[in-house]
C-alpha cells in the first residue's frame, strides 16, 4: 500500500499543477511541450476521413484523465439501437495483457485480457466489441466478422490513422482543460483549438461558472440509475443502500473526485480511497476494509467480480445527453457518408 500511496502523491502533484489557471512547477518542461506539440501538429495533417466502411464516430478528449467519454458511448449506442442501426465498439483495449490483436471482447472474456473499460462496455452494452492498439485493425476486424452498420470508437480522437466520419470531443465541467498547456507541462493530448476542428463538444456537467466553458459546447449530466451488487447482479434503489457505520468508497478511474462526490450528493457517508486509473485491483486491496460495505465504479467492478463480498455495490450512473445532439448527429451522418445510415 505505501507504493500505492507514493504513486498517487506524485499523480496528485501532477494533476495540482495541471488544474490550474497557470502552469506551476511543470513549467521547467516547456522545452517538451514544444516538442510534443510539433509531433502532434504533424500527425494531424496525416489523419484519414471517413473510407468505404461503416461510418465512424470517435469519442474523445483532448485532455488526460476521465471525462465521461465511456458513459457517453454507452448513450450513443442505446440511442443508435433505437433508430434501428447495429452497433459496434472499438478500442485501444487500455489495460489489456493480450498477446493477439485484434480480440473479441464479450461477456466471458477475462477481464485481464479484456481491460476494465472495454469489459465493462461488453457488458452494458451488448454489442459487437474489438480491441485492438491499432485501431484501424480493430475497424477492419469487426466490419469482416461483425453484422455491424455503425461504430463506435472508445477514444482515439489522436489516433489519427482511423477513419472518421464524425468527432466528438468530451471535457469535463469542472475541470475543464487545466492550465490549457499540452503535455508535460499541462494536461492537454492536443492544443484547445482542436476543439474547434471537431464535429460535437460535449461537456460533462456545468463549470463553477455554471455556463459552458466554449461556446460550441453541449452540457451533459451523468445520473445515477441504482446500486449494483458487484457478486449477483441485484439492483437496488439509491435510497436503499445501508451499512453500518460509513462506507468504504473506493475509485480508479481518470478523476476519482467525480465518483466522490456524486456520493456526496447523495447524502451517503464513506472514508474514500483514489487509486490509480485503471489499476488492477486485487482481494488485497480491500483487506483492510474487513466486512465493511464496499461502493465502487462500474468501470472497478468488473475487475473486483471474481472476489468481491456480498456486500460489493457499484453505481449505475447514465448520460443524459440533450435531443439536439442527436438530430445533429443525424445530419452530420447523412452528410459525411454516401447514403444515410438511419434510411
Amino acid at each position: 500500500m505505501a507504493g500505492n500511496s507514493l504513486g498517487q502523491a506524485m499523480r496528485s502533484a501532477i494533476e495540482a499543477s495541471w488544474y490550474q489557471d497557470k502552469p506551476g512547477w511543470t513549467q521547467i518542461l516547456a522545452p517538451l511541450e514544444c516538442l510534443y506539440r510539433r509531433v502532434v501538429a504533424t500527425r494531424f495533417q496525416r489523419r484519414i476521413k471517413q473510407l468505404n466502411s461503416p461510418p465512424v464516430i470517435v469519442v474523445g478528449n483532448i485532455s488526460v484523465g476521465g471525462t465521461g467519454k465511456t458513459p457517453c458511448v454507452q448513450a450513443l449506442v442505446l440511442w443508435l439501437r433505437s433508430q434501428g442501426l447495429r452497433p459496434g465498439i472499438i478500442s485501444r483495449g487500455y489495460g489489456s495483457q493480450s498477446e493477439q490483436f485484434p480480440l473479441a471482447v464479450d461477456a466471458d472474456t477475462d477481464v485481464t485480457l479484456s481491460g476494465d473499460e472495454t469489459k465493462m462496455l461488453a457488458l452494458a452494452c451488448q454489442c459487437p466489441v474489438v480491441i485492438d492498439p491499432n485501431r484501424k485493425q480493430a475497424l477492419l476486424y469487426i466490419t469482416e466478422h461483425f453484422d455491424v452498420d455503425i461504430v463506435i470508437s472508445d477514444d482515439g480522437l489522436q489516433h489519427y490513422g482511423l477513419p472518421r466520419a464524425i468527432e466528438i470531443a468530451v471535457i469535463d465541467g469542472k475541470r475543464g482543460l487545466g492550465n490549457k498547456h499540452c503535455l508535460p507541462v499541462g494536461p492537454l493530448r492536443e492544443p484547445e483549438q482542436r476543439l474547434t476542428q471537431v464535429d460535437l463538444v460535449l461537456q460533462n456537467g456545468l463549470s463553477t461558472t455554471g455556463e459552458p466553458l466554449y461556446n460550441n459546447a453541449v452540457v451533459f449530466t451523468l445520473t445515477p440509475v441504482h446500486w449494483v451488487n458487484v457478486k449477483t447482479g441485484e439492483r437496488l434503489p439509491l435510497q436503499s443502500l445501508t451499512a453500518n457505520g460509513s462506507l468504504c468508497a473506493v475509485a480508479a478511474i481518470g478523476n476519482p473526485q467525480r465518483f466522490f462526490d456524486t456520493l456526496t450528493a447523495l447524502a451517503l457517508p464513506f472514508d474514500s480511497t483514489a487509486f490509480a486509473d485503471h489499476h488492477q485491483f486485487t482481494a488485497q486491496d480491500f483487506a483492510e476494509y474487513g466486512g465493511r460495505t464496499v461502493v465502487m465504479t462500474e468501470k472497478d467492478a468488473v475487475k473486483c467480480a471474481a472476489f468481491a463480498a456480498d456486500n460489493w455495490w457499484y453505481l449505475k450512473v447514465q448520460a443524459n445527453i440533450p435531443e439536439p445532439v442527436f438530430d445533429e448527429l443525424t445530419n452530420r451522418l447523412a452528410l459525411r457518408t454516401n447514403s444515410s445510415p438511419f434510411d
